[in-house]
């Protein structure tokens, strides 16, 4: 069955594809990479940079990079951003809205990343997990970070710590590449640098988890450029993640990886198609994707 084929059994008469929409995702997808400049990134609105999914430099897609850090949540009263510094700190900024006096109000939380971070990626609100490499042992290190409330003490504003937990240590290969956490929190997807070939893999969001392969770069080839993992909401497709390269790379082409019903298992074998032939088809059409996952 083709492309167009599979696309059309999939969706019914009420779905009206407007393949001359070029702009939001399908501009990002197509010029993917958005330096973080202060000036580049000041021009965009935060909804801008969502659309974009902008790297955050480190070789992975999130919800945009926007003024001080990569966008992991926002609300009307509360934009949670975070960034990972030179010296390898995590900082977490939160954004908070007074009702009253129309007043944004920051705070910031930072911690030590214990190993050199690869990549990185959110899930949502105080939800974060981190990729790299523990240099002592040449491990793979997976983390998972959730910032979680703190007792106050009375007479004292509530905060917030980190609690990490591990996720995964191994030599699996050589650097992870790219890092997408399931928007349920059910898994993560981890791209990863092998000494002949790039090879994707699924893990569940626990301690100790064993990593499945799910494809590499002698059976995908597009792997072989890729260097982001983002989950989305299509209309038609159900639950998608787009495995994407930095640059037009493979004549154009992109991964996507289907979870109709959204069950954690995807269906084989991946649609790799160019990008155009996606657009055309209506598959990576702005209007069908419903949510970055980054805002109720």
């Amino acid at each position: 069955m083709s492309l167009s084929e599979r696309f059309t059994s999939m969706r019914t008469a009420k779905w009206l594809i407007v393949a001359a929409v070029l702009a939001g995702l399908v501009a990002a997808l197509r010029h993917n990479w958005l330096p973080r400049s202060s000036k580049q990134t000041a021009e965009l609105t935060i909804d801008a940079a969502i659309e974009m999914s902008a790297p955050t430099g480190i070789g992975q897609l999130a919800g945009g990079f926007w003024e001080e850090g990569i966008v992991s949540w926002r609300q009307p009263d509360f934009i949670q951003k975070y960034t990972i510094t030179s010296g390898g700190d995590l900082v977490v900024i939160d954004d908070t809205l007074n009702a009253l006096s129309g007043v944004w109000t920051k705070t910031s939380y930072t911690s030590n990343v214990t190993f050199d971070p690869f990549v990185c990626a959110s899930a949502g609100r105080d939800y974060f997990a981190f990729g790299g490499i523990d240099h002592s042992t040449n491990d793979i290190v997976i983390e998972r970070w959730k910032l979680s409330p703190k007792i106050a003490i009375p007479g004292t504003p509530p905060t917030k710590v980190f609690v990490r937990t591990q996720i995964y240590r191994a030599n699996l290969g050589e650097s992870p590449v790219a890092l997408g956490i399931d928007p349920d929190k059910r898994f993560l997807l981890l791209l990863i640098d092998q000494p002949a070939t790039r090879q994707l893999y699924q893990m569940p969001m626990q301690a100790s988890a064993t990593p499945t392969l799910l494809y590499d770069a002698a059976s995908q080839p597009v792997l072989s450029q890729a260097w982001a993992l983002n989950p989305l909401q299509h209309a038609v497709l159900g639950r998608i993640w787009l495995v994407t390269g930095m640059t037009d790379t493979f004549n154009g082409e992109t991964m996507i990886l289907v979870d109709t019903n959204n069950d954690g298992l995807f269906e084989a074998p991946p649609i790799v198609d160019n990008h155009d032939n996606l657009v055309t088809s209506g598959v990576l059409d702005p209007s069908q994707i419903l949510d970055h996952f980054v805002g109720p």
